[in-house]
């Protein structure tokens, strides 16, 4: 009857969803990293639906021709005592019925198993501590969670029924809704803190006078411009230059009463102020390693070059120090500071 459809399909199938959404969203994030939010919602909205229309347009449509025009009514009498079966009862009454069997086999096992590295992977990352925010869980706890997966599917296939399996997905996706909720509203604050920082990042605080870097030389810029330096040349930059001018920063923050802390490791050196509730201010220095471009000197294409290149709390923002006298990186932090400040201002 319709209650009973209503049931076992429709209800169920709103809370696979919404069991399922958390794994698929995280997994399809991961490997969107780079993309925009845009282009991330476009691509999970219409290349699942296009494919969902193409396969009930052609499968679908291909049943019911099957069944009113061939005289194939026992796929229709199929589809409602054994469903799994249907589709390749429908491809055996096509040419070349095997062949497309076994790709059809094929292709549902890549995606089963696709599915379930997904969520062991999810599983993996959720369930394991520290590591940075993009590495996925170590491996054996990925292995141990597809292990999981592999155990618990195929004591529901020897079960031979999914019924107690509906049950528990309808039962825990209730709960589960009010996550969602919550997930939510985190991410149109996400939204909003990033409004705000793109507003703080159009804030120009006043230069230190005499510390601008285009105050140098015309001759010094474009030399420093068309200049690919090698690793030792960076490091020894990072320490000459960028720790003391972080060291300056943090100890005139310090006088002034704020908790400031520094790292200083080769290659990577960060400065961060608490300011308790709200969020810290970070501002990291990393040696980065490139490729050489083609347009420089015959002599250094194909070789490796490397910047000191500036990480805020947000990431990288793409540009380098090298070059830089002290007070000019002291000028930056400040400069990034302020505008920090000013993000904090908004979203006060």
């Amino acid at each position: 009857g319709r209650p009973e459809w209503l049931g076992g399909w429709t209800v169920f199938y709103w809370a696979w969803w919404i069991g399922w959404a958390p794994f698929v969203g995280l997994f399809i994030a991961r490997i969107s990293r780079g993309r925009t939010i845009r282009e991330f919602v476009f691509g999970v909205l219409l290349i699942p639906l296009g494919f969902t229309l193409a396969w009930l347009s052609i499968f679908g449509n291909s049943a019911l021709d099957q069944v009113l025009h061939h005289g194939q009514q026992q796929l229709a009498q199929l589809a409602v005592d054994d469903p799994p079966t249907v589709l390749y009862a429908l491809l055996d009454g096509y040419p070349w019925s095997k062949a497309v069997i076994g790709v059809t086999v094929l292709v549902s096992f890549i995606f089963f198993v696709t599915s379930a590295d997904s969520g062991a992977v999810v599983l993996s990352t959720l369930s394991s501590h520290g590591g940075a925010p993009e590495d996925d869980g170590p491996r054996w706890l990925r292995v141990f969670w597809g292990t999981v997966i592999a155990v618990l599917t195929a004591g529901l296939l020897l079960a031979g029924s999914i019924d107690a399996l509906k049950s528990a997905v309808v039962l825990a996706s209730l709960p589960f809704s009010a996550v969602l909720l919550l997930m939510m509203w985190g991410l149109t604050r996400a939204f909003s803190d990033e409004s705000h920082r793109k507003r703080a990042q159009q804030f120009r605080p006043s230069p230190l006078i005499g510390d601008d870097r285009h105050h140098q030389g015309w001759r010094q810029r474009l030399t420093q411009a068309m200049h690919f330096p090698v690793r030792d040349q960076v490091y020894r930059f990072m320490d000459d230059t960028v720790k003391p001018a972080m060291e300056a920063v943090a100890e005139q923050l310090r006088e002034q009463g704020w908790d400031v802390q520094t790292r200083f490791e080769a290659g990577d050196m960060e400065l961060s102020v608490n300011h308790g509730e709200q969020q810290d201010f970070l501002y990291r220095v990393i040696l980065s390693g490139y490729l050489t471009p083609s347009f420089a000197a015959q002599q250094l294409r194909n070789q490796r070059y490397y910047r000191a290149e500036v990480h805020l709390y947000e990431g990288s923002q793409d540009y380098d120090l090298v070059g830089y006298s002290r007070k000019q990186i002291i000028n930056d932090i400040i400069s990034q500071y302020e505008r920090h400040l000013q993000f904090l201002h908004l979203s006060r």
